[in-house]
């Protein structure tokens, strides 16, 4: 599986680029996190479900996820790429839009700062759809695991 038609492509890559995405089913949120190598092949994915109080809470969750995927990977040189405008646009400004989402906020920025040469961005709802499709995928399978795909 590849990406290199995606038009996330017009945002500058980094060596580990990391999508994510979740969908949420009454109090679980479903959250998948997909890894590609510069070039654009899959590397690693992941679904989970989570108890979340709010999809927004979710969207962060996943973010969490990815961090400390990156974390226990000891990976360098990482994009973060989100369709959640407003948790990306918090990364980035280092403030947490919804109070009652600070402890998650808080937890991945303390991750975040100890990530060498990492970046968040924003992309559209359309350059997420590897993310939301596997979101998708993983609700109506129930299948919540790690995939192992690269090298």
């Amino acid at each position: 599986m590849s990406i290199a038609n995606f038009d996330t492509r017009n945002h500058p890559w980094s060596h580990h680029n990391i999508f994510v995405d979740v969908t949420v089913r009454g109090l679980f949120g479903i959250i998948t996190v997909i890894v590609f190598y510069k070039l654009g092949e899959v590397m690693e994915a992941l679904t989970a479900k989570c108890l979340v109080d709010f999809a927004f809470a979710a969207k962060l969750v996943a973010i969490q996820h990815a961090c400390r995927l990156v974390l226990q990977r000891s990976w360098s040189s990482i994009t973060f790429f989100s369709d959640c405008k407003m948790a990306m646009h918090g990364l980035i400004g280092r403030k947490a839009p919804i109070w009652k989402s600070s402890g998650v906020f808080d937890d991945i920025l303390l991750i975040f700062s100890g990530l060498s040469n990492a970046h968040f961005c924003w992309i559209s709802r359309g350059s997420n759809d590897i993310a939301h499709d596997l979101a998708a995928w993983a609700t109506f399978s129930s299948c919540f695991k790690s995939f192992f795909v690269g090298k």
